[in-house]
């Protein structure tokens, strides 16, 4: 490793424990409030103004992600009627994970891997640096993947992966040879009452690097945005792992 290359190890370290110092000092905080204060994700009302959003990866002029480099990643969540505005702009920090903004630069939420657990994909934090949510696999007997995203240690919502091939069949493996599907999964997402209220699925009949997301009409704004950092930590764990194995990287 070259004196460049340790620099910037050094650099992701520190910001790692700056950030974790960060975390801790906003949980007292909420403790001290009796969780009243970060309670809910702000600026999410815009997430009612369509039932349908894409979450797409933009081309970078970078070099290609990889586990032995880091590469910034940029995401944009993006209306998919009427005029089809951006409503949020995304990043993937190293030493983070992913960071979630309005257009007017205030952030929304933080989407993180894991600290050590075997059966959590990652959680949801709170601008302020608390933790809001975690997506938690839950062990079942079936080819479907079950998780559940907890709220402060309670159950919130109920996800379901399911491979596309059990959605499409034979029919899925015509699509990905067109290039008109682009991943090899998709989630539903439950309430408690075990209703449907929404799910995401690839990009199809696109070759861009991009999934949807679907809202019922019932689906609260603070549920819509819950399932929206779930699906980016999805897009981020399993639809392109390679993001995700880059950003575990910068953590240690």
């Amino acid at each position: 490793m070259n004196t460049l290359e340790k620099g910037k190890c050094f650099k992701w370290q520190m910001s790692s424990v700056v950030d974790k110092v960060r975390r801790g000092v906003a949980k007292t905080i909420q403790a001290a409030s009796e969780g009243e204060a970060f309670d809910t994700l702000p600026d999410c009302d815009i997430l009612g103004i369509s039932n349908r959003f894409t979450i797409k990866i933009l081309p970078s002029d970078e070099l290609k992600p990889s586990a032995s480099r880091f590469t910034p990643v940029h995401l944009v969540v993006k209306a998919k009627k009427g005029n089809r505005q951006i409503v949020y702009n995304c990043e993937m920090i190293a030493a983070q994970g992913v960071v979630v903004k309005t257009l007017q630069g205030n952030t929304v939420m933080e989407i993180r891997l894991p600290d050590n657990s075997q059966n959590s994909m990652g959680k949801i934090l709170h601008p302020a640096g608390s933790t809001l949510y975690k997506v938690e696999q839950v062990k079942c007997q079936s080819f479907s993947q079950r998780y559940v995203i907890s709220k402060f240690g309670e159950p919130f919502l109920n996800v379901v992966n399911t491979p596309v091939t059990q959605i499409f069949g034979s029919f899925s493996s015509i699509l990905r040879y067109f290039y008109l599907i682009n991943a090899d999964q998709a989630l539903e997402f439950f309430n408690l009452s075990n209703e449907k209220i929404g799910f995401l699925r690839p990009s199809y009949f696109s070759t861009a690097k991009s999934l949807i997301i679907n809202y019922s009409d019932q689906t609260a704004v603070q549920e819509r945005a819950t399932m929206l950092g779930a699906s980016i930590l999805f897009l981020i764990v399993a639809v392109r792992p390679e993001y995700g194995i880059m950003l575990q990287n910068t953590l240690h």
